[in-house]
């Protein structure tokens, strides 16, 4: 959900985020395609068969956000370290979703043909 209240202001196009946006360089169709990137991302993470393709989608998005901070010299040393844990949080969450999170706690029986057949008794 952290991601959708991210993206959501860059598809409205805030004027902070075209601001930053212009300023790093990148053109406003960017600004969109970013914004619902992450918001797509998000609502992946969401399902258990999606989310390891949202995770996917949110690591290449961070990986990108890290290039710019470095590339754009802003925020000091630590402003790409956010990005970074962020994609080790939605790479952890993607796997863990994939592997567990689709998954009941109890399985499932399944009743057979031969299970469901009446035993009928026949007196001797």
């Amino acid at each position: 959900m952290i991601f959708t209240a991210v993206g959501l202001p860059k598809v409205l196009s805030d004027a902070n985020w075209v601001r930053m946006f212009s300023g790093w360089g990148y053109p406003h169709w960017m600004l969109i395609a970013v914004g619902l990137s992450e918001m797509i991302g998000g609502w992946a993470l969401l399902h258990p068969k999606t989310a390891k393709y949202g995770a996917a989608v949110l690591a290449v998005m961070m990986l990108g956000a890290c290039y710019t901070h470095i590339a754009a010299q802003d925020g000091g040393a630590m402003r790409p370290v956010i990005p970074l844990l962020l994609i080790g949080a939605t790479a952890g969450l993607g796997i863990w979703r994939d592997s567990y999170g689709s998954r009941s706690a109890a399985p499932r029986y399944e009743e057979s043909a031969a299970d469901r057949r009446e035993i009928s008794v026949r007196p001797s």
